[in-house]
């Protein structure tokens, strides 16, 4: 049970296309900016939803800020999305938590569907590295070990 909440509770703050994009930014390395992009939050403007999340649905707030108490979230929010909008980070929001669930699980099927097709590439690539002749360090030329 206690999986099954935490799955809720964390999960539709990050399966999200685009959580999972690179960072926006010339710096690939800003720490920062990556902890806020791969995050989402939703019910921004909720009194309730915060109380009932622990916070959670101000993910990204979570991530900057791991130290500060997320009772304090709800009201920071809008500076913190202000500070983010000045130096050009990207905040992933959704208006409500059915719309992140909605998101969220059309990007696990998107994944599911793309995972699909990888066997197909697979044999076709173990096909084709099946008939090519390959050299260790050191080796002379030598065709593949049989299967």
């Amino acid at each position: 049970m206690t999986g099954a909440i935490w799955t809720v509770m964390t999960q539709v703050s990050h399966v999200q296309e685009d959580c999972q994009r690179p960072p926006s930014g010339d710096d690939p390395g800003d720490y920062f900016r990556w902890q806020i992009e791969s995050a989402l939050d939703y019910s921004v403007g909720s009194d309730l939803v915060p109380k009932l999340t622990a916070s959670l649905s101000l993910q990204s707030m979570h991530h900057v800020m791991p130290s500060v108490c997320g009772c304090h979230f709800h009201r920071l929010y809008p500076e913190y999305a202000e500070i983010c909008a000045r130096h050009g980070v990207r905040l992933n929001t959704r208006a409500d938590v059915s719309a992140a669930w909605r998101s969220c699980i059309a990007r696990v099927f998107e994944l599911l569907r793309a995972a699909a097709r990888v066997p197909a590439a697979l044999r076709a690539l173990d096909g084709h590295l099946a008939s090519v002749r390959c050299r260790l360090p050191g080796e002379a030329l030598r065709p593949p070990a049989a299967r």
